[in-house]
């Protein structure tokens, strides 16, 4: 594997773009272009109606000082891709003394057309103390597209006496639809900051997720509100006295989880899209087979 070109000898600058297209009866992968140590496999079809699963690898499993990890997702009109993660992602701690910069990032931005569907359902993201992590996520939906996706991050490792007690965590999840941004949420966390203990921020909480269901085929507000039930029945199989609420913005169904177990968090992501898959997309949930290894 050749290096991608770096700031100096001890970063990565990383990029991986994959372009999906329908033909006949399954989603193919039209095109890959790879720079660094972010790449796939291959594209596997574990369901009857041709959606490709994928899933990304990064085989340093970290992002350290200086990196830059670039994914980036074309989903052509009525294409159907599945992307997931073998293994969690990782934002090591940051080096103290470094020549290059010390932010280490990870942007993932989606392209979806017309009648397309993508579904981002990755592990989670750790994020060691100290480290400078920069973390966003964009979708660029048009017309009847379809997104289902969520995130979970995990500030530091306090089950092994590692608490997040340095550095810092910037997170952005935007997502457009026919070039008019309709979602932003933005989250700017200092190790040790008020706003980590605070009850109004985490109270002293180290794991945060956020769940997105958009389609752009629904056109009442009835369906959102349906949608939005069927969410709340499946969180409502759960502990009672768990902080997790679901909303909906301007027919963005909105799921946050805050607790202190990612395990907890992806079950119950997973629930939720055990139940909104049907309704959104009329098709049976087909579990990744990578999550049984």
């Amino acid at each position: 594997m050749n290096k991608a070109v770096s700031i100096d000898d001890r970063s990565w600058l990383a990029s991986l773009s994959l372009s999906f297209e329908a033909r006949a009866d399954k989603t193919i992968l039209k095109n890959t272009i790879r720079k660094g140590p972010l790449g796939i496999q291959r594209a596997f079809y574990p369901e009857k109606n041709g959606c490709a699963h994928v899933y990304i690898l990064h085989p340093p499993a970290g992002i350290v000082s200086g990196d830059t990890l670039d994914l980036t997702l074309n989903m052509g009109e009525n294409s159907h891709a599945l992307i997931t993660t073998p293994g969690a992602a990782r934002f090591y701690r940051a080096r103290e003394a470094s020549p290059c910069a010390a932010e280490q990032t990870q942007n993932v931005t989606f392209y979806i057309e017309n009648n397309a569907i993508a579904e981002y359902l990755p592990m989670e993201t750790l994020v060691y103390t100290k480290a400078n992590a920069i973390n966003g996520l964009d979708i660029h939906l048009k017309g009847n597209a379809t997104y289902i996706g969520w995130e979970i991050i995990c500030l530091g490792l306090p089950h092994v006496d590692q608490a997040f007690n340095g550095g810092y965590l910037r997170q952005s999840t935007t997502l457009f639809h026919d070039e008019k941004c309709i979602f932003h949420d933005r989250m700017s966390l200092v190790a040790n900051d008020a706003i980590t203990s605070q009850k109004i921020a985490l109270g002293g909480n180290h794991v945060v997720g956020n769940m997105l269901l958009f389609s752009g085929a629904i056109k009442e507000q009835k369906q959102t509100d349906e949608l939005v039930v069927l969410c709340r029945q499946a969180v409502a199989l759960f502990e009672s006295d768990l902080h997790i609420g679901v909303t909906q913005l301007q027919k963005v169904v909105i799921v946050r989880y805050l607790g202190d177990c990612s395990e907890q968090c992806r079950k119950i992501f997973n629930a939720i899209w055990q139940v909104t898959r049907p309704f959104l997309l009329t098709q049976e949930v087909t579990t990744p087979r990578i999550w049984f290894t």
